[in-house]
């Protein structure tokens, strides 16, 4: 497996290998040895941190894809209370308040709480 990166990211990752070998191990590679040593550092250690990058992907696509879902089944649950309280329509939904929702009749501006038990996500 040799690098397909564009010609002037080769010419950095073969600049700064030298770099590092010289300044670390006081070895100084030539061209060729620099580039040779790229290639082998793709090679062998490309599929590692290809790999690692995929399992974080998916790992961060699942984390958001519950996180989702939760909200959905909390929005699911709102609207199953909403509907089963059918004497405060029409209402207007006010926020978020301590621990419970509260809403109000459009008219009378009367309250009530409508969940009590809101799982702590906010």
């Amino acid at each position: 497996m040799t690098l397909n990166s564009a010609g002037a990211q080769r010419d950095l990752l073969r600049d700064r290998l030298s770099k590092y070998c010289a300044e670390t191990f006081d070895l100084e590679l030539e061209q060729f040895d620099a580039e040779f040593f790229v290639d082998f550092i793709a090679k062998e250690l490309g599929p590692l941190f290809y790999n690692a990058g995929i399992e974080e992907a998916i790992r961060t696509h699942q984390a958001w894809s519950e996180r989702i879902q939760e909200e959905m089944d909390l929005k699911r649950s709102i609207n199953t209370a909403y509907r089963r309280r059918r004497s405060i329509k029409p209402c207007i939904h006010h926020g978020y308040n301590g621990d419970s929702f509260s809403i109000s009749r459009v008219r009378g501006r009367k309250t009530m709480s409508l969940i009590t038990d809101l799982p702590a996500i906010f």
